[in-house]
């Protein structure tokens, strides 16, 4: 079973002398704030005391917010609707498609990333305090083609914000700068807040009157640099080298970083499950917690709910319904599953990759009603319900989709495991903020509203509530600042460590660099990469760094960011593939079929036969 401990990420004697003189704590994210919370109560319990104040510890973004929240109770900022960041790009995307609509030229083949660079880009903007609507910053935007269509999709969102009295987050603080708190000015103090956008920088300066800065050190050996052979036996080594450390002092924290968390999660929980055997029936005790966990949409049981729905539109992908009819959430469906291998059988015989609903209405209530009479039961409901066919609000779709998911009785009669119920409570959480965007959508029929809702849901992180374990894995920005004993960096190849410059498509370049704005230049990459850094050295008493001498066939060096590491010689690496898939594969029977001749091709078709590449 993991260890509960009250592990220490964050030591917070340093802050002591200025907790003491009544400073605000504010962090660059919301994850080191609670970390510091978490250490100063933990001191409290040391000292024995049964009560005490809560330590006034805020993500910065979060602080400021607060800021203009009293601004607008005060009466000095008018009231807004502050959007969340699916909201800011749902109302994005609804600028660029109606865009795409009305021009002769321009034809997005991918909206959902144009909507994304356009959010970043006016985000950016506002906190580099860059007015775009200066003629002489407009000028830059109007010589390029890409540039000058963000200008207008820029000038008609910011039109919507207006009509409908709505802000983003960075609008809000953009109203707040050049203004004073509303109370007494405040001492604050940044923890490892590093590289302050200029907005951020002048809103501080008219809010407090004491501002301090401080970056936590630890006292770490030399650190140590590692090769491997590929990605793979890195990441083996680094689950085999934190289950070492469990094992010898369940004391330790351990931190594993990954800067490609979305490429290598999934490979470091195998690896870490099996070094931990949990794998199997102990699949839940797995001693390691993860800053990133899979999308709302990616559970199973949440997946299915947005499959079940799909059953009111018009049509539906035949690899849904079978993964639909095989779920352990809707099993009341059928009862016979040899009929339902039947069904599945009439339907791939049709050919298609989906399927009309009223063709699956047919399949199941004329040919396998008596068999499938739950399923058919539910499928001819359907179609007498006619608020599936109407045109409706977000929150007036509340109803109908709850309704649809109680025929099935989803999420079935089974009991839920403890992760199974927490993801139901964050569905039913989604929900109502789907109601909420009522603000920047309107009507919609119900494909549409099922288009936003499995946005919401790819959009919304499924973090299951466990109890905190030495062992973390992290991303590089959630890592920075965090302290540990034993912390291991992996993927510092040259290529990717600094990062290569990634300047926004939408903002002309020559403004970019001018400003120093973040991706903009090789330069501003290195010193990110390099404060980063030297942020892991400060804070871990043991750092160790890792790289793959080849990756996808392409030879690979270690990062320059390197060059002050020792070198050591990379730890024996772990078997990379499982030891009983290895002894299954020697005792595999293999039969050879001699098949060396294909067909002879009749004259007619000799005559008519091309060769070459291009048949390839």
């Amino acid at each position: 079973m993991p260890a509960t401990g009250n592990y220490s990420f964050f030591d917070i004697q340093p802050l002591l002398p200025f907790i003491d003189d009544g400073y605000t704590v504010l962090t660059p994210n919301l994850r080191l704030a609670r970390r510091v919370r978490q250490a100063w109560d933990q001191l409290q319990v040391t000292k024995g005391r049964q009560s005490w104040p809560t330590l006034p510890a805020q993500s910065l973004d979060s602080w400021l917010l607060g800021q203009w929240q009293q601004r607008v109770e005060s009466g000095s900022l008018p009231p807004r609707k502050v959007l969340s960041a699916t909201q800011v790009n749902e109302l994005w995307l609804q600028v660029i498609d109606s865009s795409d609509s009305s021009a002769d030229t321009l034809n997005l083949l991918r909206p959902a990333a144009a909507a994304s660079l356009a959010q970043q880009a006016r985000d950016t903007l506002l906190r580099w305090q860059l007015d775009p609507h200066l003629p002489s910053n407009r000028q830059y935007f109007e010589l390029d083609n890409d540039c000058g269509t963000f200008y207008q999709w820029l000038q008609a969102f910011e039109e919507r914000l207006a009509n409908a009295e709505l802000a983003t987050p960075a609008d809000c603080m953009t109203m707040l700068h050049g203004l004073g708190p509303v109370g007494p000015y405040q001492d604050l103090l940044l923890v490892e807040v590093d590289d302050l956008p200029p907005l951020l920088q002048g809103t501080l300066a008219h809010h407090c009157k004491n501002l301090q800065t401080l970056q936590c050190e630890a006292t770490p050996a030399l650190p140590k640099v590692m090769a491997f052979a590929d990605r793979r036996a890195e990441l083996a080594a680094m689950a085999s080298w934190a289950a070492e450390h469990y094992r010898a002092s369940t004391e330790l924290t351990v931190g594993l970083v990954l800067p490609d968390m979305e490429q290598d999660r999934v490979a470091i929980e195998h690896l870490l499950r099996r070094e931990f055997d949990c794998l199997g029936n102990n699949y839940t005790s797995l001693p390691v917690n993860f800053s990133t966990a899979i999308s709302l949409e990616q559970a199973p049981v949440v997946r299915d709910a947005l499959r079940l729905l799909e059953l009111a539109t018009s049509q539906i992908a035949l690899d849904s319904i079978v993964a639909l009819l095989q779920s352990r959430f809707l099993a009341r469906l059928y009862t016979d599953s040899t009929a339902l291998s039947r069904l599945v059988a009439s339907l791939f015989d049709i050919g298609q990759a989906h399927i009309e609903t009223s063709e699956l209405r047919y399949q199941v209530t004329e040919k396998h009603s008596a068999t499938l009479e739950p399923l058919a039961k539910l499928l001819m409901a359907l179609t007498t319900r006619r608020e599936l066919r109407a045109k409706l609000m977000p929150s007036q779709w509340l109803a109908p989709l709850q309704d649809v998911l109680a025929l099935a009785a989803w999420p079935g009669p089974q009991g839920l495991d403890s992760l199974e119920y927490q993801q139901v409570e964050q569905w039913h959480a989604l929900l109502e903020d789907f109601a909420d965007f009522d603000a920047v959508c309107g009507p919609m029929a119900l494909p549409q509203a099922l288009v936003l809702l499995r946005r919401l849901s790819a959009d919304r992180i499924s973090q299951p509530q466990t109890a905190d374990s030495n062992i973390q894995v992290l991303g590089t920005l959630e890592a920075a600042g965090q302290q540990f004993d034993y912390l291991w960096v992996c993927g510092m190849q040259a290529s990717s460590w600094p990062a290569a410059a990634r300047p926004n498509p939408l903002i002309p370049l020559n403004l970019q660099r001018s400003y120093d704005m973040p991706h903009s230049s090789a330069e501003r990459e290195w010193r990110f990469a390099d404060r980063l850094v030297s942020s892991f050295r400060r804070t871990s008493g043991q750092l160790f760094a890792s790289y793959a001498t080849q990756l996808d066939g392409v030879p690979e060096l270690p990062s320059a960011l390197l060059s002050a590491f020792d070198v050591e010689d990379s730890p024996p690496s772990a078997a990379v593939i499982d030891a009983q898939w290895t002894a299954l594969h020697g005792q595999r029977d293999l039969v050879r079929v001699e098949d060396s001749r294909a067909p002879a091709l009749e004259d007619s078709e000799l005559a008519t036969l091309e060769g070459g590449s291009g048949l390839l």
